[in-house]
């Protein structure tokens, strides 16, 4: 919890003290975190209270909320992959195993929403301009948070300026949506 903390404030001295230990253990659990609270920014009383009356969709729910988290770790995985070959093109010298624990401290601005996320799911949806408007700044700054944080994280793995961690962060969210793009292209081109 200790690191959890203290990555928000001290990106870079605390991954430096995490990626001197010899194993991170706390890739997993950082993801599933992540994952957990981005979903509950969907999730009201009410629909709890609607699943928990049928077993059967109560079973359907958390079936796809397993599958969805083993999805997201295998997502990530390879994304941590990925974003190691985009940090050589900024000579970075980090490795997988480093870059998954850069990207997954760097999640640390999501998981603290837990927070406020976890008890609006027992408070109403707000509604009107100024709740809306309150909550839409309040997710553009975890967001930027995350970036910032994810940013220095990414620097520190790959020994290069938080400048180019920022663009292999960039780099590496893009590639995904690159790849389907050239896979649609082609599967267009083929086709006439």
């Amino acid at each position: 919890m200790r690191n959890l903390i203290a990555i928000l404030f001290r990106p870079a001295e605390t991954i430096q003290r995490i990626l001197a230990q010899p194993q991170d253990r706390m890739v997993i659990p950082l993801v599933l975190l992540a994952v957990c609270a981005n979903a509950l920014r969907d999730v009201a009383l009410e629909k709890l209270q609607q699943t928990a009356g049928n077993p059967k969709v109560l079973g359907i729910v958390a079936a796809v909320c397993v599958g969805m988290m083993m999805i997201a770790v295998g997502a990530f995985y390879v994304l941590a992959w990925i974003a190691v070959l985009i940090g050589r093109i900024f000579d970075g010298q980090g490795s997988v195993r480093a870059m998954r624990s850069a990207l997954a401290w760097g999640l640390a601005p999501v998981i603290l929403s837990l927070v406020y996320r976890l008890p609006m799911v027992f408070l109403p949806q707000p509604s009107g301009f100024f709740a809306i408007a309150f909550f839409a700044l309040l997710r553009a700054a975890l967001v930027l948070w995350w970036v910032a944080i994810t940013s220095v994280t990414i620097a520190e793995a790959e020994k290069f300026s938080p400048w180019s961690g920022l663009a292999t962060l960039v780099l590496t969210a893009l590639a995904p949506a690159v790849v389907m793009g050239a896979a649609l292209l082609t599967m267009f081109l083929t086709k006439h």
